[in-house]
């Protein structure tokens, strides 16, 4: 009977709770670290967990908002930074991996962007409602020390003619900073009194969306009705007012057209690396030379008085740095490019000499391809210096791959840092 009453117990145990669950988990705590590279791309599960760690090392209202907003919206924003909230994720998610790791993360990404007040000025002017006049001038006398990718609103008073009614409401100009002038972008597009008077409810009744009737769901409406031949690829910069609760306030949203629906959420990834101190942003570059590619040596040198006697004939090939959009790699064939050699840099050089003053023209090709690839490229993303490394063939006559790295120092400018070195 006692053996019988042991078994009954045990019986009970096991059916009221697993124990093997608990070994198994303290079993995958203990796991090695090990290294691993892959991507992955977060889940709306994601954007919680990630506004739940980032509540618990709120410092202020201020990054609680921020937070919040992510766990509401699931997606990133310019002033909501994935380098901000995806390395805590990364470390609380993926336990196991250690040093050498690589994770490329895919987000939603949102252009969406609050204009702040003392960016907002008044112009004083009348204007045709949509149709305002140019005040560049106004917000470059204003705005001291402008950084490219500012934006400013200017306001004036909207005139709308409706028969013999004449009405005139506040209405706004979009002005962004390029880099060296503001100037209204062509495909700005604000939001008029008028055109919230065309839309249902609260919006007609305020003149602004809110979070019980989001942009979201009204703009791709309202672009369709006002747009009905819109073609993919067709987008616009579009500013209108948002209700936060006590106040309105502007917002900036960039709206694409897919074919058939108005979006302005994007698809974006981004590396994250485990250098062994933590998860970190990872803004480099990899990138690998495709033939086209090749073709900007080539039209570098044809631009050049003193190497354009190295160009082919056809035009997709040059032998000074041995550059072919033709064949999409550099031909680093000794005998070949003492042939065309028109300058005779090669002239009496042994094949070994020869070779090495070949491979020493490479970091400069690879630097007016850069150049003239990427002349928008930037030196810091979030803080993080950002470098490049470039994959590049090669045809010995065998055909090889290599990669060499450059570093970005200023917009669209790059420094030679290491290689080149074969991959393959």
């Amino acid at each position: 009977k006692i053996i019988y009453l042991i078994f009954g117990v045990l019986a009970l145990f096991f059916s009221a709770c697993n124990p093997n669950e608990e070994i198994y988990k303290q079993l995958d705590s203990m796991q090695a670290p090990f290294s691993k590279q892959f991507s992955y791309t977060l889940t709306d599960d994601d954007y919680n967990t990630m506004k739940s760690l980032a509540l618990a090392k709120a410092e202020n209202a201020d990054d609680s908002a921020k937070a919040n907003e992510l766990g509401s919206n699931h997606y990133f924003t310019d002033s909501i930074k994935p380098a901000d909230y995806v390395p805590d994720f990364l470390a609380n998610k993926f336990l196991a991996l250690d040093s050498g790791s690589a994770i490329s993360v895919g987000y939603n990404f949102s252009y969406k962007y609050q204009i702040p007040d003392n960016m907002i000025f008044e112009s004083g002017d009348t204007a045709d409602a949509g149709n305002p006049g140019d005040y560049s001038a106004l917000v470059t006398d204003t705005v001291q020390n402008p950084q490219e990718g500012m934006k400013a609103l200017v306001s004036y008073t909207g005139q709308t003619i409706n028969g013999s009614d004449t009405s005139y409401e506040t209405d706004y100009a979009l002005y962004v900073y390029d880099g060296s002038a503001w100037a209204r972008p062509s495909d700005a597009f604000e939001l008029t009194y008028a055109d919230y008077e065309e839309m249902p409810g609260s919006i007609a009744s305020y003149h602004n969306f809110s979070s019980s009737n989001t942009p979201e769901f009204y703009l791709p409406i309202f672009l369709k009705n006002k747009y009905p031949y819109a073609v993919k690829g067709d987008a616009f910069e579009i500013v209108y007012k948002y209700y936060l609760g006590k106040a309105s306030a502007f917002y900036y949203d960039y709206w694409q057209f897919d074919g058939s629906d108005w979006f302005n959420i994007e698809q974006k990834s981004d590396q994250f690396i485990n250098a062994g101190q933590g998860w970190v942003f990872d803004p480099t570059v990899k990138y690998e030379m495709s033939n086209d590619d090749y073709q900007i040596i080539v039209d570098w040198v044809n631009n050049n008085d003193t190497l354009n006697a190295y160009m082919s004939s056809y035009g997709n090939t040059e032998y000074y740095f041995g550059a072919s959009s033709y064949y999409g790699n550099f031909d680093m064939r000794v005998s070949k490019r003492q042939a065309n050699d028109p300058n005779g840099y090669l002239t009496g050089l042994s094949d070994d000499e020869a070779l090495t003053a070949i491979w020493a023209r490479i970091p400069q090709a690879i630097q007016i391809f850069l150049e003239g690839k990427f002349p928008n490229a930037v030196p810091f993303v979030n803080g993080v210096p950002v470098y490049y490394i470039i994959t590049f063939s090669t045809y010995e006559p065998e055909r090889h791959k290599y990669s060499i790295k450059f570093l970005c120092t200023d917009t669209g400018t790059f420094e030679y840092q290491e290689g080149p070195e074969q991959v393959q």
